[in-house]
């Protein structure tokens, strides 16, 4: 018979072991986005450098475009940084979201699962991403426009005051979250309404036009 008590020990030994490893994964995050340098480069240009212009330095892009064919779609990524290794490599890709009032306490998994899909289009396009983090940083209106006014749009991984979410890039599961978009786009089955207030809020038509809507 399990002992109560160990076993509570034990999951709650987990827990913190859980903790740590995603405090990890941030302040790790966080230190390669501030030590990246930018650059104008696109993520076409930067994978068909020549070869005597290839580095392993960290390099920083910059709101640029990607498209994945085999899905159809296409978006436009806050930041990403690469490099070059034996192939051109996606370290870290970022998104950052502008609350107007409260920093969240957690990350949504639609801004991950956005981010994964920017992270799955470089992947296609010949990216090694099999050690890619997605970060999620949410930053409040007022202090995002302060940082653009003093051109610190993005030293985001030195800034304390926002809300910094890490996690690895599983190609695995932002796919299966994609082919279930693509049953209701393309093959044309129904939606299932799942109303809550942080999606209805989100939501464009969460406020009018839903009639499921709990916002």
């Amino acid at each position: 018979m399990i002992d109560p008590i160990a076993f509570l020990t034990l999951l709650l030994g987990v827990a913190v072991l859980l903790m740590v490893i995603r405090s990890d994964l941030s302040e790790g995050s966080r230190a390669l986005l501030a030590r990246a340098t930018p650059t104008d480069l696109t993520p076409i240009e930067f994978k068909e450098l020549p070869p005597h212009k290839r580095t392993k330095t960290k390099q920083l892009l910059q709101e640029q475009t990607v498209r994945s064919l085999g899905h159809r779609y296409i978006g436009k990524f806050d930041a990403a940084v690469v490099a070059w290794e034996d192939a051109p490599i996606a370290h870290i890709l970022l998104e950052r979201k502008y609350p107007s009032n409260h920093l969240p306490t957690k990350a949504r998994s639609e801004d991950f699962f956005q981010t994964g899909l920017y992270a799955l289009a470089l992947m296609e396009s010949g990216y090694s991403c099999a050690r890619t983090t997605l970060m999620v940083i949410y930053c409040l209106q007022d202090r995002a426009l302060r940082c653009k006014e003093n051109s610190n749009a993005f030293n985001c991984g030195a800034c304390r005051s926002a809300k910094v979410f890490s996690r690895a890039f599983k190609p695995k599961d932002v796919l299966r979250k994609l082919r279930k978009l693509d049953e209701i786009w393309y093959a044309g089955r129904r939606p299932e309404p799942q109303p809550s207030q942080a999606k209805c809020q989100a939501c464009p038509y969460g406020a009018s036009a839903c009639q499921f809507s709990v916002a």
